[in-house]
């Protein structure tokens, strides 16, 4: 079989030409994870700093779901903030939910981009996950699985500013996790998003 792949690239393409198809192939997924893959758009207003209170506002709902399709879209409890994404739960509650499997977690605020640039995002989750920033997926991995990272998605930020950021995330049984990662303007490495980006305004 390994003989039949060769003697069709080389009659057809000629020698070399497959090896320079593939290496082309291989530069163009390269460079599509570097460059970024849309614009975010900033909230507008900008919020008053004053407003701000830390974490993302957080919603859960029980219910045992395999597919984000399934995600419920209305009924949720509200929960206390949620401060940062950073959590390996095991088989413990995931986060105030009091619950440990079927629970459906929507979190809402804003994320604070303050630099100009290039920004990458990659999530860590099980089971699944999908993270928009600005109106793009930067993060999404919506079925059941085990404990694996996203593809990093780079977007371009124009406008420093506060962006709108909605995380949706369930858990359907066994161990659980979350941890979201980005690698801002002029860092080397993916690090944890720190708590201090994350805000909401609280509802009156």
């Amino acid at each position: 079989m390994l003989t039949q792949k060769t003697t069709f690239g080389t009659n057809i393409f000629g020698a070399g030409a497959l090896s320079g198809i593939a290496l082309a192939m291989l530069l163009f997924t390269a460079a599509a994870f570097a460059q970024p893959q849309a614009a975010a758009t900033p909230l507008s207003p900008q919020p008053d700093e004053q407003s701000l209170q830390p974490g993302l506002a957080a919603y859960y709902y029980k219910k045992k779901i395999r597919h984000l399709g399934r995600f419920p879209t209305h009924g949720w409890r509200p929960g206390k903030p949620i401060l940062e994404l950073n959590h390996r739960f095991g088989k413990k509650a995931v986060f105030g939910s009091g619950l440990s499997r079927t629970i459906c977690v929507k979190m809402e605020g804003v994320l604070g981009l303050h630099q100009a640039g290039t920004y990458q995002f990659k999530a860590l989750s099980n089971d699944g996950i999908r993270i928009t920033i600005g109106g793009v997926v930067v993060a999404e991995d919506p079925s059941v699985h085990s404990d694996r990272f996203t593809e990093p998605v780079a977007i371009q930020i124009e406008t420093p500013g506060w962006y709108p950021v909605l995380v949706e995330y369930f858990q359907r049984k066994g161990t659980a996790a979350l941890q979201f990662h980005w690698q801002p303007p002029g860092s080397e490495a993916f690090g944890i998003v720190p708590a201090q980006a994350y805000a909401h305004v609280p509802s009156e």
